[in-house]
């Protein structure tokens, strides 16, 4: 018998209530799908990354804020061995993680209050004329699995696509983010302080998320729907490094970035980067999160439906990206996806799947065939006319993708980046030059008027 039956039955009825019971508190393991494939050819999809930045920098001040409250109780405590411990607690980066993690939501709630609020009358009239966010009824996976199959529970909570920083993701995935991936920096944590080296620490975790018991491979998404999500596991992998990056440089996108969060005597307090207007949120979003790029693998019973579907729509998926300024090249698919299979190097999880269940947008180009001329149109809407189909960047851009561009739009971002890095504090241990001491470098002192 092939996986996927009483299995199935079990975990769909569990992810259809919620998650499964003791992963990330309360049920917040995601069984919510997407669809990146049927996106919208007649209006546009209004990027909401600025809007997801100010909710970040509002979480990451309101959780110093908090922090700062205890920290204040901490150096008030008489018995100075109590004092000590509190402060060795506040200051630990899995208690700072913690706090921050305690202003979001549970994953499916979370999901769903970010529906919510893409959808709300102040966005919608803040972007009239576009669309804050998208699902369609007739989507990717309507009638994919026969109708009898339970693994159909699941996929009645379809998750809608945004657009954040140019990358077209599910809302599923910020949930993702924030949830899934707490759960991997606290493994992490728990990891390194059984005495494993980060390269080890990380590697277990990322192999237990992707193909343990409880994990994308397993139970929270091969048995639970028929689908293993790659861009799931890049977008937990991302929150892990999030969480990481609260309180120490980390790489992300191939670059070592500052922390969030600095210490100023026994406070914290935000770096000079970390603003509304700042676009920090930026480097953690990625074309790994875009499920039609980077491809899922389906279990047997699905892939066919799933093909027969990404056939007949071949033409308007390919028109959708091409818009986006992506060739109609197989190659370009298919290196994408390869470079995808890594976050920049590193190893987040990828399944390529045994039997060959992934899919590439490659298949809707042997139906349809490459387009003739050049009538490829780049990500800032010029026209390309050199009859190469390559991608021209003429100016700095928040999206930093992996594609056909990726020297040249690293190169402009690095050049952009410049303007900002005598703002931005690294520690000592890492040779940065600390920035100029600043009016609310005192945690106690008021904070500067926002700009937003």
């Amino acid at each position: 018998m092939r996986q996927g039956t009483v299995w199935s039955v079990v975990c769909a009825a569990g992810l259809a209530i919620g998650g499964v019971p003791g992963i990330g508190g309360g049920g917040s393991a995601q069984a919510n799908e997407t669809d990146q494939y049927l996106l919208p050819l007649d209006k546009e999809i209004a990027d909401v990354g600025r809007y997801l930045n100010v909710l970040h920098y509002q979480l990451l001040e309101t959780a110093v804020k908090s922090l700062n409250t205890r920290i204040e109780r901490a150096l008030a405590l008489g018995d100075p061995e109590q004092r000590e411990y509190e402060l060795r607690y506040l200051h630990n980066p899995r208690t700072v993680a913690e706090f921050v993690r305690g202003q979001t939501l549970q994953g499916f709630i979370a999901t769903l209050a970010l529906e919510d609020a893409v959808n709300r009358k102040p966005m919608r009239e803040m972007h009239e004329g576009m669309l804050t966010s998208h699902k369609r009824r007739d989507w990717i996976y309507h009638f994919a699995l026969a109708p009898v199959d339970p693994r159909n529970i699941p996929l009645i909570f379809q998750s809608s696509t945004i657009k954040v920083y140019g990358v077209y993701c599910g809302t599923d995935k910020i949930a993702h983010f924030h949830d899934l991936g707490n759960l991997y920096f606290q493994d992490y944590c728990r990891g390194r302080e059984a005495g494993l080296s980060h390269e080890e620490a990380e590697a277990r975790v990322v192999h237990a998320y992707a193909n343990g018991l409880i994990s994308e491979g397993w139970i929270i998404g091969f048995l639970a729907s028929g689908v293993i999500s790659n861009a799931d596991l890049a977008s937990n992998y991302a929150g892990m490094k999030f969480y990481r990056n609260l309180t120490q440089p980390e790489m992300l996108k191939g670059e070592l970035r500052p922390p969030l969060l600095v210490r100023c005597g026994n406070y914290w307090r935000l770096n000079h980067h970390v603003r509304p207007e700042s676009d920090f949120f930026a480097w953690y979003v990625s074309d790994h999160f875009n499920e039609a790029l980077n491809n899922n693998v389906y279990d047997w019973m699905m892939r066919g439906g799933v093909e027969r579907r990404l056939r007949a729509e071949a033409e308007h998926i390919l028109a959708f990206y091409e818009r986006d300024g992506r060739p109609r090249d197989p190659a370009y698919y298919e290196n994408l996806q390869e470079e995808l299979s890594t976050y920049y190097g590193e190893d987040y999880g990828y399944i390529r799947g045994s039997d060959g269940g992934r899919l590439s947008l490659a298949v809707c180009l042997s139906e349809v065939g490459p387009a003739n001329g050049s009538s490829l149109a780049s990500r800032n809407g010029k026209a390309d006319d050199s009859g190469e189909g390559v991608l021209r960047v003429d100016a700095p851009s928040t999206r930093r993708s992996p594609g056909m561009e990726w020297a040249r739009v690293r190169d402009i971002h690095r050049r952009a980046e410049e303007q900002r890095r005598r703002s931005v504090v690294m520690p000592a241990s890492h040779g940065a030059e600390a920035a100029p001491r600043r009016e609310w470098d005192d945690p106690t002192a008021p904070r500067p008027r926002r700009t937003d």
